[in-house]
């Protein structure tokens, strides 16, 4: 019951920071190239509450979960704009809160297992999160009928501000990779009493972190040193986890592109939640400056380096990460900056893998951000180690909080906000093209359109009267479970 009052107070939380957000970064512009049809998943009896991660599985159904717990397998039709049947894979009850789904696809078993990240998004001193938890974990559902239900990675952090594990993929070398966020704003813990960002950061926090689930022996039982204890001094004492690449806020997603590489989304820090570490001992409230937000980024993740996020417990052994670095500092000497910055928080990206358009989008990401209501479209470089662009591809979506693409070109977007799977759909190639929009609110009927206003209206209210105060108000905005 815990989980359902959080996830309804996230939504009202999310309401409040469209009116808080800063801008995004003014480098998209509309994109006129292709043409889609835009409609919403149904059939079947298909529902979905808060929306949280995509994922087509080897046996070609969408996979659905929320941040309740619950995870669906749906077939969709020949067209793939409409549900046929729904196999509901967890429920609610099954596990606490997921925010990435994946597949190993060495793994040829039926139904194909799927892995989830299994964690609570802890909000506020007093939320579901206490203080000396660490209640994150990597479950992997199989089993006839999705009957078996097994941790495979078990003691991840959280912090107390929605910051978590969050997307997870297998990579090419067989290993599962974990976007794991931090437990501070920017490197530096707040006052007890704050109420947000008030954990030291630990050694898995705020990481790219990986770790081989099929390895002979794999010990994924992760404890500590006190046991229990957020502090910049505990230790990691087992485990089979470690940090593949470090200096990540909140990453909430990740792709492997078929160039071989890892991008990964990841937000930026608030003012006034928490200084900029500027040495293991000294922070700077407002880093950032001029502004009142860091940027989001898009990461190119490479093996051992440092994306700027301050993490003290393990810069005892690594003094880069002392100093947290904005992502407008570009690359230093002993840091990575971000190969593009991103909108307010930016959250689910893809890769469009699709020939569709006689390839036009072929290798480009495609990511959703939450605050803008928008699915960009970025394209890279040729070896894919910078961006050549980066625009607007859709508009009007209510929070989208994650994106996936079929193997016809249709993209899937989770609408967090009003509880939709909305669907792109590729159409013949036309001269002038441009996405096409439905009635209402961006493919909504009239009737949705005017519940989501209400819904925001009645978000809005309940939030003031929940947070009541500015630093409330701005700590919203680092809500990351939904994007923060």
């Amino acid at each position: 019951m815990a989980r359902v009052r959080v996830a309804l107070l996230s939504l009202a939380l999310v309401a409040v920071s469209v009116l808080l957000a800063d801008s995004a970064p003014a480098s998209a512009a509309t994109v006129d190239e292709t043409d889609f049809t835009r409609g919403t998943l149904a059939g079947s009896g298909f529902g979905t509450i808060l929306p949280t991660s995509l994922a087509f599985g080897p046996d070609g159904r969408l996979f659905v979960a929320d941040q309740e717990g619950r995870i669906q397998a749906l077939t969709l039709d020949a067209a793939g704009t409409t549900v046929a049947a729904v196999e509901e894979v967890t429920t609610d009850t099954d596990l606490q809160e997921v925010f990435g789904i994946a597949f190993d696809t060495t793994d040829g078993s039926s139904p194909p297992p799927v892995y989830a990240t299994n964690t609570v998004s802890g909000f506020g001193a007093a939320g579901p999160a206490p203080g000396g938890a660490f209640p994150g974990k990597i479950t992997k559902i199989d089993g006839a009928g999705y009957s078996t239900i097994t941790d495979i990675i078990t003691g991840l952090s959280t912090s107390d501000s929605a910051h978590q594990a969050n997307g997870i993929s297998f990579g090419p070398d067989g290993k599962l990779y974990i976007a794991h966020g931090s437990t501070t704003n920017a490197g530096v813990e707040t006052t007890p009493g704050f109420g947000l960002f008030e954990r030291p950061d630990v050694p898995l926090s705020g990481a790219m972190l990986v770790a081989d689930v099929n390895a002979l022996g794999f010990d994924g039982a992760v404890t500590y040193s006190p046991a229990g204890t957020y502090s910049s001094t505990v230790d990691q004492v087992s485990g089979d986890v470690s940090v593949y690449a470090s200096g990540l806020r909140n990453p909430y997603d990740l792709v492997w592109h078929s160039n071989g590489r890892l991008y990964a989304t990841d937000n930026g820090p608030n003012f006034p939640l928490g200084d900029g570490s500027t040495s293991c001992t000294t922070g700077d409230p407002n880093p950032w400056a001029p502004g009142e937000r860091g940027p989001d980024e898009l990461n190119l993740i490479e093996a051992g380096n440092y994306y700027g996020q301050a993490n003290r417990n393990r810069a005892r052994f690594d003094a880069r990460q002392c100093i947290y670095h904005d992502g407008t500092e570009g690359d230093g000497a002993d840091w990575t900056g971000p190969i593009d910055l991103l909108p307010v928080s930016t959250n689910g990206i893809v890769e469009y893998t699709a020939g569709t358009f006689s390839g036009k989008l072929q290798g480009d990401l495609f990511y959703v951000a939450l605050i803008d209501g928008l699915l960009g479209r970025i394209e890279l470089s040729g070896d894919g180690t910078s961006v050549v662009s980066q625009t607007t591809f859709a508009d009007g979506f209510v929070f989208p909080l994650d994106v996936t693409v079929g193997t016809d070109g249709t993209i899937y977007v989770a609408e967090f906000g009003v509880n939709l799977i909305t669907f792109l759909k590729p159409n013949a190639p036309s001269p002038v093209g441009g996405v096409s929009l439905d009635e209402g609110l961006r493919g909504l009927p009239p009737s949705s359109t005017a519940s989501m206003a209400a819904w925001l209206v009645a978000g809005v209210l309940g939030a003031l009267l929940v947070t009541g105060s500015m630093v409330a108000g701005a700590a919203v905005v680092a809500r990351r479970s939904s994007g923060d």
